[in-house]
């Protein structure tokens, strides 16, 4: 496959007809193609020439189609068929999702609702109950994996992508692992403390640390932890508080606040312990708030503290923002780092 582009119009497995390229990637592209018996339009995702070439490429390739297979609906994209180009690259057809990205949504309306925050949440978090069930961790939650979409009542309906870098732990699946040791795996702004210091045994609660990373952030319109600089990320995610939601949305009540704080444990035996205790406590912190929201009737639009503004330079004075960067400034830059405190960075915390 030397150009995407020399895909367009050919057909796949007698079945398929692709029409136009919808994205491309390090590891491949995505095609929308047409099934021609019924008319359908599905997606199709082939690896790069160069990706077949390397082993952890292709198996992660092929781990993502067996792993969305096992989940399945109605929160993963299905998986239809699998095949081989001529030219002897893998490809997979799934469903064709319609939507924008979480991302994309932050980016355009800078924060969500409580209510819109609460609805995709508790989806996603009912779709990671059905990983998890499955022996799967997902390991790369984040705002560009999760597509909304309008639902049949006019609702918000989520899709959870990319199992690209998802484990199977299950005795049931055999274990494939395709990382080392000391491997940091995933997005690291959404990486729990464990992965950051390497840690192999992880499990289902990374997926609940970086749930809990992406409601703050889809709350506020920024990660909680988010220095450019590697290394003082990596400090930040294993040592520093994030800053309450509450402080900054006057909107959202501080229940909520108590659950992000269960979610964002450093130690994840602190931690909630699995996705459906999670999304319990979430459902039933909107269940009372919406009661509460009847008998005194608060604005629906997200509210600040006066002051909060894009620019992080005129956060106001005493809220968790300002406290945020403070501890953000005061935490020395790489080169003054004694050996223990870059050690600190890799051991965890109790």
């Amino acid at each position: 496959m030397a150009n995407p582009l020399d895909l367009v119009g050919k057909r796949l497995l007698g079945r398929y007809k692709l029409t136009r390229i919808l994205g491309e990637g390090g590891m491949g592209v995505v095609l929308e193609a047409r099934e021609m018996s019924t008319d359908k339009l599905v997606a199709v995702k082939v690896l790069h020439t160069r990706e077949t070439r390397i082993g952890n490429s292709f198996r992660r390739f092929q781990q993502e189609v067996r792993t969305a297979s096992m989940v399945g609906k109605p929160h993963v994209a299905e998986v239809y068929d699998v095949g081989m180009l001529a030219t002897g690259e893998p490809f997979f057809v799934m469903e064709k999702v319609e939507g924008d990205t979480l991302r994309q949504r932050i980016t355009r309306d800078r924060w969500l609702t409580l209510k819109d925050v609460v609805s995709i949440f508790v989806q996603l978090l009912t779709t990671l109950e059905a990983v998890h069930a499955k022996g799967i961790i997902h390991r790369d939650i984040k705002p560009e994996n999760i597509i909304l979409s309008t639902g049949r009542n006019g609702g918000t309906d989520i899709k959870l992508i990319d199992f690209g870098v998802a484990k199977l732990v299950s005795p049931s699946v055999g274990r494939a692992d395709i990382t080392s040791t000391g491997v940091v795996v995933g997005t690291v702004w959404y990486a729990a403390p464990e992965q950051v210091n390497g840690t192999r045994d992880l499990d289902a609660r990374v997926d609940l640390w970086a749930t809990g990373i992406c409601m703050i952030e889809s709350l506020t319109g920024r990660r909680p932890y988010e220095a450019l600089d590697p290394l003082r990320l990596m400090l930040d995610i294993v040592g520093k508080p994030h800053p309450r939601v509450s402080a900054t949305r006057v909107d959202v009540p501080v229940e909520l606040d108590t659950i992000l704080a269960k979610a964002l444990r450093k130690s994840r035996n602190d931690r909630y312990a699995t996705a459906h205790a999670f999304r319990s406590d979430l459902a039933d912190m909107w269940t009372k708030h919406r009661k509460l929201a009847v008998s005194h009737p608060i604005s629906t639009q997200p509210e600040v503290v006066p002051g909060y503004t894009d620019s992080d330079a005129v956060a106001t004075e005493g809220t968790a923002v300002e406290l945020a960067m403070r501890r953000v400034d005061a935490v020395p830059p790489p080169e003054m780092l004694t050996r223990t405190q870059t050690d600190a960075i890799r051991t965890p915390r109790p």
